[in-house]
Protein backbone atom coordinates (compact mmCIF):
# COMPACT_ATOMS: atom_id res chain seq x y z
CA UNK A 1 0.00 0.00 0.00
CA UNK A 2 1.30 3.46 -0.91
CA UNK A 3 0.68 6.52 1.27
CA UNK A 4 2.20 9.99 0.97
CA UNK A 5 3.94 11.98 3.69
CA UNK A 6 3.09 15.32 2.00
CA UNK A 7 0.03 14.55 -0.14
CA UNK A 8 -0.69 18.25 -0.74
CA UNK A 9 2.19 18.32 -3.22
CA UNK A 10 0.19 15.97 -5.44
CA UNK A 11 -1.65 19.10 -6.58
CA UNK A 12 1.43 19.55 -8.73
CA UNK A 13 -0.02 16.89 -11.03
CA UNK A 14 -2.03 19.69 -12.61
CA UNK A 15 1.33 20.68 -14.05
CA UNK A 16 0.89 17.83 -16.53
CA UNK A 17 -1.09 20.31 -18.63
CA UNK A 18 1.98 22.51 -19.11
CA UNK A 19 3.97 20.18 -21.43
CA UNK A 20 0.81 19.54 -23.47
CA UNK A 21 0.08 23.26 -23.90
CA UNK A 22 3.70 24.02 -24.77
CA UNK A 23 3.70 21.14 -27.26
CA UNK A 24 0.72 22.42 -29.25
CA UNK A 25 1.78 26.05 -28.92
CA UNK A 26 5.20 25.18 -30.31
CA UNK A 27 3.61 23.46 -33.29
CA UNK A 28 1.60 26.56 -34.19
CA UNK A 29 4.63 28.82 -34.18
CA UNK A 30 5.92 29.51 -37.66
CA UNK A 31 7.89 32.11 -39.51
CA UNK A 32 6.72 33.37 -42.91
CA UNK A 33 9.36 33.47 -45.59
CA UNK A 34 8.56 35.15 -48.90
CA UNK A 35 9.94 33.15 -51.80
CA UNK A 36 9.85 34.38 -55.35
CA UNK A 37 9.23 30.95 -56.84
CA UNK A 38 6.11 30.32 -54.80
CA UNK A 39 3.91 31.37 -57.73
CA UNK A 40 5.22 28.48 -59.84
CA UNK A 41 4.03 25.84 -57.36
CA UNK A 42 0.93 24.04 -58.45
CA UNK A 43 -2.22 24.83 -56.48
CA UNK A 44 -2.82 21.21 -55.54
CA UNK A 45 0.41 21.26 -53.49
CA UNK A 46 -0.79 24.27 -51.50
CA UNK A 47 -3.30 22.38 -49.37
CA UNK A 48 -3.96 23.67 -45.86
CA UNK A 49 -3.17 21.23 -43.05
CA UNK A 50 -6.25 20.27 -41.11
CA UNK A 51 -6.75 18.77 -37.64
CA UNK A 52 -4.29 18.35 -34.77
CA UNK A 53 -0.89 16.91 -35.57
CA UNK A 54 0.93 15.14 -32.74
CA UNK A 55 4.51 15.67 -33.78
CA UNK A 56 7.19 14.21 -31.48
CA UNK A 57 4.62 12.22 -29.50
CA UNK A 58 7.27 10.21 -27.67
CA UNK A 59 8.97 13.40 -26.51
CA UNK A 60 5.65 14.65 -25.16
CA UNK A 61 5.10 11.36 -23.29
CA UNK A 62 8.58 11.58 -21.75
CA UNK A 63 7.96 15.12 -20.51
CA UNK A 64 4.63 14.13 -18.99
CA UNK A 65 6.32 11.18 -17.24
CA UNK A 66 9.02 13.51 -15.84
CA UNK A 67 6.41 15.86 -14.32
CA UNK A 68 4.53 12.87 -12.89
CA UNK A 69 7.62 11.32 -11.27
CA UNK A 70 8.75 14.69 -9.90
CA UNK A 71 5.39 15.22 -8.15
CA UNK A 72 5.44 11.70 -6.72
CA UNK A 73 9.00 12.07 -5.41
CA UNK A 74 8.22 15.45 -3.76
CA UNK A 75 5.09 13.97 -2.11
CA UNK A 76 7.40 11.47 -0.33
CA UNK A 77 5.67 8.15 -0.99
CA UNK A 78 5.53 5.67 1.88
CA UNK A 79 5.47 2.00 0.98
CA UNK A 80 3.61 0.50 3.92
CA UNK A 81 4.30 -3.20 4.37
CA UNK A 82 3.30 -3.47 8.04
CA UNK A 83 1.22 -6.49 8.93
CA UNK A 84 -2.39 -5.73 9.68
CA UNK A 85 -5.59 -7.64 10.31
CA UNK A 86 -9.09 -6.71 9.23
CA UNK A 87 -10.84 -8.95 11.76
CA UNK A 88 -10.90 -6.22 14.42
CA UNK A 89 -10.69 -2.43 14.53
CA UNK A 90 -9.42 -1.83 18.07
CA UNK A 91 -6.60 -2.88 20.35
CA UNK A 92 -6.59 -2.26 24.10
CA UNK A 93 -3.54 -1.09 26.07
CA UNK A 94 -4.00 -1.38 29.82
CA UNK A 95 -1.94 -0.22 32.78
CA UNK A 96 -1.26 -3.12 35.18
CA UNK A 97 -2.96 -1.40 38.08
CA UNK A 98 -5.77 -2.82 40.24
CA UNK A 99 -7.52 0.56 40.23
CA UNK A 100 -7.59 0.54 36.41
CA UNK A 101 -8.70 -3.09 35.99
CA UNK A 102 -11.45 -2.75 38.60
CA UNK A 103 -12.80 0.49 37.17
CA UNK A 104 -12.71 -0.63 33.51
CA UNK A 105 -13.36 -4.34 34.05
CA UNK A 106 -16.54 -4.35 31.94
CA UNK A 107 -14.85 -2.68 28.93
CA UNK A 108 -11.83 -4.99 29.08
CA UNK A 109 -13.88 -8.18 29.46
CA UNK A 110 -16.12 -7.15 26.56
CA UNK A 111 -13.04 -6.60 24.40
CA UNK A 112 -11.74 -10.07 25.29
CA UNK A 113 -15.10 -11.63 24.37
CA UNK A 114 -15.02 -9.90 20.97
CA UNK A 115 -11.53 -11.21 20.32
CA UNK A 116 -9.94 -7.75 20.31
CA UNK A 117 -6.26 -7.87 21.37
CA UNK A 118 -5.57 -6.59 24.89
CA UNK A 119 -2.06 -5.81 26.13
CA UNK A 120 -0.43 -4.75 29.38
CA UNK A 121 1.62 -1.56 29.22
CA UNK A 122 5.25 -2.72 29.17
CA UNK A 123 8.37 -1.94 27.13
CA UNK A 124 7.44 -5.03 25.10
CA UNK A 125 3.66 -5.32 25.63
CA UNK A 126 2.49 -8.78 26.69
CA UNK A 127 -0.98 -9.93 25.66
CA UNK A 128 -3.60 -9.95 28.39
CA UNK A 129 -5.43 -13.24 28.83
CA UNK A 130 -6.60 -13.01 32.42
CA UNK A 131 -7.12 -9.88 34.54
CA UNK A 132 -5.95 -11.74 37.64
CA UNK A 133 -2.42 -12.00 36.25
CA UNK A 134 -0.91 -8.53 36.30
CA UNK A 135 2.79 -7.85 35.63
CA UNK A 136 4.65 -5.81 38.20
CA UNK A 137 6.19 -2.91 36.31
CA UNK A 138 6.27 0.78 37.19
CA UNK A 139 4.50 2.78 34.49
CA UNK A 140 6.12 6.00 33.33
CA UNK A 141 6.21 7.95 30.09
CA UNK A 142 9.04 6.05 28.37
CA UNK A 143 7.44 2.67 29.06
CA UNK A 144 4.14 3.88 27.60
CA UNK A 145 5.92 5.43 24.61
CA UNK A 146 7.76 2.16 23.86
CA UNK A 147 4.51 0.21 24.14
CA UNK A 148 2.70 2.55 21.71
CA UNK A 149 5.56 2.33 19.20
CA UNK A 150 5.63 -1.47 19.41
CA UNK A 151 1.89 -1.86 18.90
CA UNK A 152 1.86 0.82 16.19
CA UNK A 153 4.22 -1.35 14.13
CA UNK A 154 2.14 -4.50 14.57
CA UNK A 155 -1.31 -2.92 14.21
CA UNK A 156 -0.97 0.21 12.03
CA UNK A 157 -4.67 0.40 11.07
CA UNK A 158 -6.28 -0.24 14.46
CA UNK A 159 -7.19 2.46 16.96
CA UNK A 160 -5.82 2.18 20.50
CA UNK A 161 -8.02 2.18 23.60
CA UNK A 162 -5.69 3.31 26.41
CA UNK A 163 -6.53 2.69 30.09
CA UNK A 164 -4.31 4.49 32.64
CA UNK A 165 -4.20 6.32 35.95
CA UNK A 166 -3.62 10.03 35.30
CA UNK A 167 -0.39 10.17 37.26
CA UNK A 168 2.50 12.62 37.27
CA UNK A 169 5.00 9.99 36.05
CA UNK A 170 3.45 10.20 32.57
CA UNK A 171 4.80 13.74 32.21
CA UNK A 172 8.45 12.59 32.21
CA UNK A 173 8.36 13.19 28.45
CA UNK A 174 7.06 16.48 27.01
CA UNK A 175 5.14 14.61 24.28
CA UNK A 176 3.98 10.99 23.90
CA UNK A 177 3.54 10.03 20.25
CA UNK A 178 1.06 7.50 18.88
CA UNK A 179 0.84 6.46 15.23
CA UNK A 180 -2.85 5.47 15.16
CA UNK A 181 -6.01 7.08 16.60
CA UNK A 182 -6.07 6.89 20.40
CA UNK A 183 -9.01 6.95 22.82
CA UNK A 184 -8.02 7.77 26.37
CA UNK A 185 -9.70 6.19 29.41
CA UNK A 186 -8.21 7.72 32.56
CA UNK A 187 -9.00 7.49 36.25
CA UNK A 188 -7.68 9.48 39.20
CA UNK A 189 -6.29 7.87 42.33
CA UNK A 190 -7.90 9.81 45.17
CA UNK A 191 -6.86 7.43 47.94
CA UNK A 192 -3.75 9.39 48.90
CA UNK A 193 -3.59 12.63 50.84
CA UNK A 194 -2.07 15.88 49.64
CA UNK A 195 1.28 16.93 51.09
CA UNK A 196 2.33 20.55 50.64
CA UNK A 197 5.96 21.12 49.65
CA UNK A 198 6.67 24.69 48.55
CA UNK A 199 9.11 27.11 46.95
CA UNK A 200 9.46 30.12 49.23
CA UNK A 201 9.71 33.05 46.84
CA UNK A 202 9.98 35.58 49.65
CA UNK A 203 9.32 35.62 53.36
CA UNK A 204 5.53 35.55 52.92
CA UNK A 205 4.84 33.96 49.52
CA UNK A 206 5.00 30.17 49.17
CA UNK A 207 4.42 28.54 45.77
CA UNK A 208 3.55 24.86 45.42
CA UNK A 209 1.06 22.34 44.07
CA UNK A 210 -2.40 22.74 45.55
CA UNK A 211 -4.79 19.80 46.17
CA UNK A 212 -6.31 20.34 42.71
CA UNK A 213 -2.93 19.62 41.12
CA UNK A 214 -2.31 23.24 40.01
CA UNK A 215 0.76 25.41 40.65
CA UNK A 216 -0.03 28.40 42.81
CA UNK A 217 0.27 30.04 46.22
CA UNK A 218 -0.15 27.53 49.06
CA UNK A 219 -1.34 28.68 52.49
CA UNK A 220 -1.57 25.37 54.37
CA UNK A 221 -0.26 25.18 57.95
CA UNK A 222 2.04 22.17 57.54
CA UNK A 223 4.31 23.50 54.79
CA UNK A 224 7.67 21.98 53.94
CA UNK A 225 10.01 24.53 52.33
CA UNK A 226 12.30 22.79 49.82
CA UNK A 227 13.51 25.86 47.86
CA UNK A 228 14.21 29.38 49.08
CA UNK A 229 14.76 32.41 46.90
CA UNK A 230 16.04 32.38 43.33
CA UNK A 231 16.89 29.17 41.49
CA UNK A 232 20.55 29.38 40.45
CA UNK A 233 21.19 28.22 36.88
CA UNK A 234 24.44 27.61 34.97
CA UNK A 235 24.21 27.18 31.18
CA UNK A 236 27.05 25.71 29.12
CA UNK A 237 25.58 24.64 25.76
CA UNK A 238 25.62 25.67 22.13
CA UNK A 239 24.66 29.25 21.32
CA UNK A 240 21.32 28.19 19.79
CA UNK A 241 20.41 26.04 22.80
CA UNK A 242 21.40 28.88 25.15
CA UNK A 243 18.89 31.20 23.50
CA UNK A 244 16.11 28.64 23.88
CA UNK A 245 17.00 27.92 27.52
CA UNK A 246 17.28 31.57 28.51
CA UNK A 247 13.98 32.40 26.81
CA UNK A 248 12.29 29.47 28.57
CA UNK A 249 13.67 30.44 31.99
CA UNK A 250 12.55 34.04 31.43
CA UNK A 251 9.06 32.79 30.55
CA UNK A 252 8.96 30.74 33.77
CA UNK A 253 10.02 33.79 35.78
CA UNK A 254 7.45 36.09 34.18
CA UNK A 255 4.47 33.73 34.02
CA UNK A 256 4.84 31.91 37.35
CA UNK A 257 6.64 34.68 39.27
CA UNK A 258 9.43 32.30 40.29
CA UNK A 259 12.84 34.02 40.66
CA UNK A 260 15.70 32.61 38.56
CA UNK A 261 19.35 33.69 38.67
CA UNK A 262 21.72 32.98 35.77
CA UNK A 263 25.27 32.41 36.98
CA UNK A 264 28.54 33.29 35.27
CA UNK A 265 31.49 30.95 34.96
CA UNK A 266 33.00 31.93 38.32
CA UNK A 267 29.74 31.15 40.15
CA UNK A 268 28.91 27.81 38.48
CA UNK A 269 29.75 25.82 41.63
CA UNK A 270 26.66 27.39 43.26
CA UNK A 271 24.30 26.16 40.52
CA UNK A 272 21.17 24.18 41.36
CA UNK A 273 20.33 23.57 37.69
CA UNK A 274 23.12 22.84 35.19
CA UNK A 275 22.33 22.84 31.46
CA UNK A 276 25.30 21.30 29.69
CA UNK A 277 26.18 19.79 26.31
CA UNK A 278 27.42 16.53 27.83
CA UNK A 279 26.93 14.64 31.05
CA UNK A 280 29.63 15.47 33.67
CA UNK A 281 31.87 12.67 34.93
CA UNK A 282 31.16 13.62 38.55
CA UNK A 283 27.53 14.40 39.48
CA UNK A 284 26.42 16.42 42.46
CA UNK A 285 23.28 14.70 43.83
CA UNK A 286 21.92 18.08 44.94
CA UNK A 287 22.07 19.50 41.41
CA UNK A 288 19.66 18.86 38.53
CA UNK A 289 21.39 18.31 35.16
CA UNK A 290 19.79 18.88 31.75
CA UNK A 291 21.68 17.25 28.87
CA UNK A 292 20.94 16.63 25.18
CA UNK A 293 19.55 13.23 24.27
CA UNK A 294 22.22 10.76 23.11
CA UNK A 295 22.40 7.18 21.86
CA UNK A 296 25.46 6.61 24.02
CA UNK A 297 23.42 6.12 27.15
CA UNK A 298 19.96 4.80 27.89
CA UNK A 299 17.46 6.16 30.37
CA UNK A 300 18.26 3.29 32.76
CA UNK A 301 21.92 4.32 32.95
CA UNK A 302 21.14 7.93 33.88
CA UNK A 303 21.05 9.13 37.45
CA UNK A 304 17.76 10.34 38.89
CA UNK A 305 19.00 13.95 38.82
CA UNK A 306 19.84 13.83 35.08
CA UNK A 307 17.18 14.56 32.49
CA UNK A 308 17.49 14.50 28.72
CA UNK A 309 16.20 16.87 26.10
CA UNK A 310 15.90 15.88 22.46
CA UNK A 311 18.26 17.23 19.79
CA UNK A 312 19.39 20.88 19.70
CA UNK A 313 16.29 22.67 21.04
CA UNK A 314 15.63 23.98 17.53
CA UNK A 315 11.99 25.04 16.98
CA UNK A 316 12.28 23.98 13.33
CA UNK A 317 12.95 20.34 14.29
CA UNK A 318 11.48 20.03 17.78
CA UNK A 319 7.69 20.14 18.10
CA UNK A 320 7.66 20.87 21.85
CA UNK A 321 9.92 23.92 21.41
CA UNK A 322 7.97 25.11 18.35
CA UNK A 323 4.62 24.78 20.15
CA UNK A 324 5.90 26.56 23.28
CA UNK A 325 5.63 23.52 25.57
CA UNK A 326 9.28 23.45 26.60
CA UNK A 327 9.11 26.06 29.45
CA UNK A 328 6.23 24.22 31.17
CA UNK A 329 8.01 20.87 30.75
CA UNK A 330 11.26 22.28 32.17
CA UNK A 331 9.43 23.80 35.14
CA UNK A 332 7.79 20.45 35.89
CA UNK A 333 11.21 18.79 35.95
CA UNK A 334 12.59 21.43 38.30
CA UNK A 335 9.63 21.15 40.67
CA UNK A 336 9.72 17.36 40.55
CA UNK A 337 13.43 17.32 41.47
CA UNK A 338 12.76 19.65 44.39
CA UNK A 339 9.87 17.45 45.52
CA UNK A 340 7.26 20.14 44.87
CA UNK A 341 4.37 17.92 43.84
CA UNK A 342 1.20 16.48 45.25
CA UNK A 343 1.72 13.22 47.09
CA UNK A 344 -0.90 11.48 44.97
CA UNK A 345 1.04 12.49 41.81
CA UNK A 346 -2.15 13.11 39.84
CA UNK A 347 -2.66 15.41 36.88
CA UNK A 348 -5.88 16.62 35.34
CA UNK A 349 -7.51 14.85 32.39
CA UNK A 350 -6.88 17.96 30.32
CA UNK A 351 -3.15 17.85 31.10
CA UNK A 352 -3.06 14.14 30.30
CA UNK A 353 -4.75 14.55 26.92
CA UNK A 354 -2.36 17.38 26.02
CA UNK A 355 0.59 14.98 26.33
CA UNK A 356 -0.46 12.83 23.38
CA UNK A 357 0.20 13.67 19.75
CA UNK A 358 -0.51 11.54 16.68
CA UNK A 359 2.38 11.00 14.30
CA UNK A 360 2.59 8.44 11.50
CA UNK A 361 5.05 5.66 12.13
CA UNK A 362 7.20 4.78 9.12
CA UNK A 363 10.19 2.48 8.79
CA UNK A 364 12.86 4.44 6.86
CA UNK A 365 14.32 1.32 5.24
CA UNK A 366 10.92 0.44 3.81
CA UNK A 367 10.50 3.82 2.09
CA UNK A 368 14.02 4.81 1.05
CA UNK A 369 14.24 2.17 -1.67
CA UNK A 370 10.95 3.30 -3.21
CA UNK A 371 12.02 6.96 -3.28
CA UNK A 372 15.42 5.94 -4.69
CA UNK A 373 13.73 4.06 -7.53
CA UNK A 374 11.62 7.13 -8.40
CA UNK A 375 14.64 9.45 -8.40
CA UNK A 376 16.72 7.02 -10.50
CA UNK A 377 13.91 6.68 -13.03
CA UNK A 378 13.48 10.46 -13.07
CA UNK A 379 17.18 10.98 -13.89
CA UNK A 380 17.01 8.38 -16.68
CA UNK A 381 13.94 9.97 -18.23
CA UNK A 382 15.51 13.45 -18.05
CA UNK A 383 18.60 12.15 -19.84
CA UNK A 384 16.49 10.43 -22.51
CA UNK A 385 14.33 13.53 -22.98
CA UNK A 386 17.39 15.76 -23.47
CA UNK A 387 18.94 13.33 -25.95
CA UNK A 388 15.72 13.04 -27.94
CA UNK A 389 15.13 16.81 -27.92
CA UNK A 390 18.67 17.55 -29.18
CA UNK A 391 18.53 14.74 -31.73
CA UNK A 392 15.28 16.04 -33.23
CA UNK A 393 16.23 19.67 -32.69
CA UNK A 394 13.06 20.36 -30.67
Amino acid sequence: MIDFNTPTLLWGLFGLAIPILIHFWHQKQGKRLDWAATQWLSEKNLQQARGIRLDNIWLLILRLAIVLLLCLALAKPLWNTFHTSSSFSKIHLIEPNTLVTNNFRFEIEEALKKGEPCFWIENSPSELKDLSEQPKEIIEARVLQNALIDLGKKYPKQSVELYVVNQQSLTNLPVIYHSTPLNLHAISDSTRQHQAKVWQVDGQKNVGINPEGQLGIVTANNLEIVQKGALKVWISTSEYAQKTLKASLKAIEEVYQLPIQLLDKEQKEQAQLVCTSQIPQVLNPEVLYLIPESDKHSQKSLASNVIEWSSSMNPQTDDAVFEGKFPAWLLEKILDFQGIKAENNTISNRQLKALFKEQKLVKPLETEWFTAVLITLLVLLLSLERWLAIHRNV
